[in-house]
């Protein structure tokens, strides 16, 4: 029987963590026999996360040098056979409903995406904007997308089929959101889909996602000059984020400064202004003005400044 989704699991020397989501596939709603479940694993050792692979059985992918991120999510989805594709991180997990659930929704909407919200390990929800749905192109050009994220992606397979590799693409995750929106209509569930793990998404990761961001913006040149007013906000959520890392790493820093006042330049708002003005005082001002900022928040707010 051919399976109706393929849950693909790149994983890199985390166990536990892919336990877990692999734990989540099992508990979905959607029967066991339409759901195909592929690990690649990175790992440098022998067959490092084979053992758990099989336990769920999943077929395991273990390339002889590690592919990075992208690489592994090529690998499987070259091999999956199922009419959608959900790239799950090995640390974060599915709620039961979420495979069948956006299904339904692709189907009755005829769309080729279909995202939903994440729950943070604190329990704080983001949930989707809903502005984000049909023709994405200038939110993804633009870094406005979340909480629409790989993980919290259903993508019919086809639309993978009309995209470059994975691998080819400027960075792991903007890319793939601009070809994604270049090739279908994105439609969203108003509940939380995914179960965020720590890995490596917070604040520490900030300077990474900043250099991807950068590479994104320089390798979508062309397509940018289509869309001016696309750059100057992705710039601005750029600088915004390159002076929230700078002020992590230093309780007062002039590039932070720099970075925050660039971001309201090229993106003038009430929350990069307000932003521009606490970087003044370092990041004791910074927590303190983030603080007044999501107490007009719910706890379960939509989409994120940054």
């Amino acid at each position: 029987m051919t399976p109706t989704a393929s849950v693909i699991v790149p994983t890199y020397y985390r166990n536990d963590a892919l336990e877990d989501a692999l734990e989540s596939v099992h508990q979905q709603t959607l029967p066991q026999s339409e759901i195909e479940i592929i690990v690649v694993d990175g790992s440098e050792d022998d067959q490092n996360g084979r053992s758990i692979a099989e336990q769920y059985g999943a077929d395991y992918y273990c390339p002889t040098d590690d592919p990075g991120l992208a690489g592994c999510r090529d690998i499987g989805i070259e091999a999956a056979m199922g009419d959608y594709i959900r790239l799950l991180d090995d640390d974060d997990m599915l709620i039961e409903d979420a495979i069948e659930s956006q299904i339904d929704l692709s189907k009755s909407k005829d769309c080729g995406v279909v995202y939903g919200g994440i729950e943070w390990e604190n329990g704080h929800q983001v949930l989707p904007d809903t502005a984000i749905k049909g023709d994405v192109l200038r939110y993804a050009l633009s870094f406005q997308m979340a909480p629409c994220i790989p993980s919290t992606l259903l993508v019919e397979r086809s639309c993978f089929e009309e995209m470059p590799l994975l691998e080819s693409l400027p960075s792991d995750d903007h890319g793939m959101m601009i070809e994604l929106a270049k090739v279908a209509d994105f439609d969203f569930i108003a509940d939380v889909v995914i179960k965020r793990g720590g890995g490596d998404e917070g604040l520490g990761s900030a300077s990474r996602t900043v250099k991807n961001r950068l590479s994104t913006i320089e390798s979508y040149e062309s397509l940018y000059e289509e869309y001016p007013e696309t750059k100057r906000k992705a710039l601005g959520y750029t600088n915004l984020l390159a002076a929230q890392s700078e002020l992590n790493d230093e309780k007062w820093s002039k590039s932070a400064i720099f970075d925050a006042w660039r971001a309201f330049y090229y993106y003038p708002t009430l929350e990069t202004g307000g932003f521009a003005l606490a970087s003044i005082g370092g990041r004791p001002l910074r927590d303190f003005a983030r603080r007044v900022y999501m107490s007009f928040q719910s706890d379960n707010h939509r989409g994120k400044i940054a």
